[in-house]
C-alpha cells in the first residue's frame, strides 16, 4: 500500500486559518499580536534557552460531518526553491518539533466545531542561537479509500507554522553562489542559488535587469521572493515573461539589508525556433555520425581479431 501526503498548505495574504479538505488550524486568539498580523496564521516567538512557553492552537472542522483527527508537532525545513516544508509524522524530531509537548494526540470534532488545544514549548538549555522552525499538524485519522484502479491513498494534512528565535549574537550573511538560466516552455527562466551562512532567516529581494548587446535596458523583473533559513541553500527560479529572440546580458542584484547587496552577471542568447531546430538537427547529425563510426570501428576490429584467431 502506498500512502501519499498531499501538499501541505499555501498561504495567500494574511488569512487566519490554514485549511485544506475541511480541516483548519491557526493560532488561538490569545496568541495574536496586534502589531504583527502574521501571528494570526503563524506562531512567532523569541524565547531564551530553558524558557517555557504555554500556548494554544485552534483546530476547526469546516465540514458538515464529524471527524476524528490526529494532531502532532514536527520539525520543518525549506525545499530546494525555498518553500516552507513540514517534515513527516514519522521523521525524527531534533528541533522545534522535539521541543513541543502536547497533552492530546487525537481529537473528535463535530460539524463546524472549533477546539482549542494547549501545548508547551520548552527551549533546551543548549539551544543554538538564531532561527528555528516547526509546525503543528492536524490530519484525519483514517485515509480515504484509494481511487478505483489505483493503490494510492491520499492523506491531506494542514498545519500552523512555528517560527522561534533564540536570542544571542545574530549573524546575517547571505552568499550569492550561482546565477544561470535555461529555456522552459519557450521562456527564459533564471536560477539564483543563494546560501544562508548566518543563524537567522533572510528574505532577499532584488531584480534582474535584461540588457541588449549594446548595454541598453530591455526589461526588469523582480526575483521570486522566498525566505532562506540558516544553513540552507535554495535555488530561486525567476521567469522572464517577455522572452524575445536575441543576445542579452542579465544583471542580477540581490539585497537583504541596508548595505547588503550582491550582484552577478551572465550573457545568454535566445534563438528563434527555426535556428533552434537547425541546431538540434546539426547536433543530431554529429552524434549520429559518431555512433556510425563507432559501429564501423568495432565491426572492423572484431573481424580483424577473428582473422588473427584463425591463424
Amino acid at each position: 500500500m502506498i500512502v501519499g501526503l498531499l501538499g501541505f498548505f499555501a498561504l495567500v495574504g494574511f488569512c487566519r486559518a490554514i485549511s485544506y479538505g475541511g480541516l483548519g488550524i491557526y493560532p488561538n486568539e490569545s496568541e495574536w499580536n496586534e502589531k504583527n498580523s502574521l501571528t494570526k496564521s503563524w506562531f512567532i516567538y523569541t524565547l531564551e534557552p530553558s524558557e517555557v512557553k504555554e500556548a494554544k492552537v485552534n483546530v476547526v472542522n469546516q465540514s458538515e460531518q464529524s471527524v476524528e483527527v490526529k494532531i502532532y508537532p514536527v520539525d520543518a525545513v525549506t525545499t530546494k526553491d525555498g518553500a516552507f516544508a513540514p517534515q513527516s509524522e514519522d521523521r525524527e524530531k531534533i528541533d522545534v518539533g522535539a521541543w513541543i509537548n502536547m497533552p492530546v494526540s487525537e481529537l473528535s470534532l463535530k460539524p463546524n466545531e472549533t477546539k482549542a488545544v494547549d501545548f508547551t514549548i520548552k527551549v533546551p538549555e543548549n539551544a543554538e542561537v538564531g532561527d528555528h522552525m516547526g509546525a503543528i499538524i492536524v490530519q484525519s485519522k483514517e485515509a480515504p479509500e484509494a481511487e478505483k484502479g489505483t493503490v494510492m491513498k491520499v492523506v491531506s494534512r494542514v498545519g500552523a507554522r512555528i517560527y522561534l528565535t533564540v536570542p544571542g549574537e545574530i549573524i546575517k550573511e547571505l552568499e550569492f553562489k550561482d546565477f544561470n538560466w535555461k529555456m522552459e516552455e519557450s521562456q527564459v527562466v533564471f536560477y539564483l542559488t543563494l546560501a544562508n551562512k548566518g543563524n537567522v532567516r533572510i528574505a532577499p529581494k532584488g531584480e534582474i535587469e535584461i540588457q541588449d548587446e549594446s548595454g541598453n535596458a530591455v526589461d526588469k523583473i523582480k526575483i521570486t521572493e522566498r525566505e532562506v533559513f540558516p544553513k540552507d541553500t535554495i535555488v530561486l527560479p525567476t521567469k522572464w515573461e517577455k522572452t524575445t529572440v536575441g543576445k542579452f546580458i542579465a544583471l542580477a542584484a540581490v539585497n537583504y539589508g541596508t548595505e547588503k547587496n550582491l550582484t552577478k552577471k551572465l550573457s545568454f542568447e535566445v534563438e528563434s525556433a527555426q535556428k533552434h531546430q537547425k541546431t538540434l538537427l546539426e547536433t543530431g547529425l554529429i552524434v549520429g555520425g559518431i555512433i556510425i563510426l563507432l559501429i564501423i570501428f568495432f565491426a572492423v576490429r572484431k573481424k580483424f581479431d577473428f582473422k588473427l584467431v584463425r591463424k
